[in-house]
């Protein structure tokens, strides 16, 4: 029932006409190998390997390093971008803050002339 589902999600075209399912699909093509596990021959176990053959071994095993590298690149690149989100943040709050303050500045000097005029009109009477 599953492989029939798989299949029917794989096909770039439904198999059979739309509607009732009338016999399990099998898959075509690659997906037909889907549950094989591949064995080595058993002569290739007992005959020593050549240089030759050690090398794309070797090209095997820095695959992943790559994707690791990538992975680590990427992972890089995302903190460096977070970084920068976080630094136009708080600019943005710096500046906020910056224009609140000079705000606050006039409005207290506005009050503190209000207050020297009424002190000197209160010496005059």
């Amino acid at each position: 029932m599953s492989q029939t589902l798989e299949v029917l999600s794989l096909a770039a075209a439904p198999p059979e006409s739309p509607g009732r399912l009338t016999k399990p699909l099998q898959p075509s093509g690659f997906e037909a190998l889907a549950g094989v596990i591949v064995k080595a021959p058993a002569h290739a176990a007992a005959r020593p390997e050549t240089a030759a053959e050690k090398k794309p071994l070797a090209v095997k095993s820095s695959a992943p390093r790559l994707v690791e590298d990538a992975r680590a690149r990427e992972r890089k690149e995302a903190a460096e971008r977070q970084k920068k989100e976080e630094i136009k943040k708080a600019e943005a709050a710096l500046a906020r803050a910056q224009s609140a303050e000079a705000a606050a500045r006039a409005e207290w000097e506005r009050r503190k002339r209000e207050l020297e005029a009424a002190e000197k009109a209160l010496k005059s009477i």
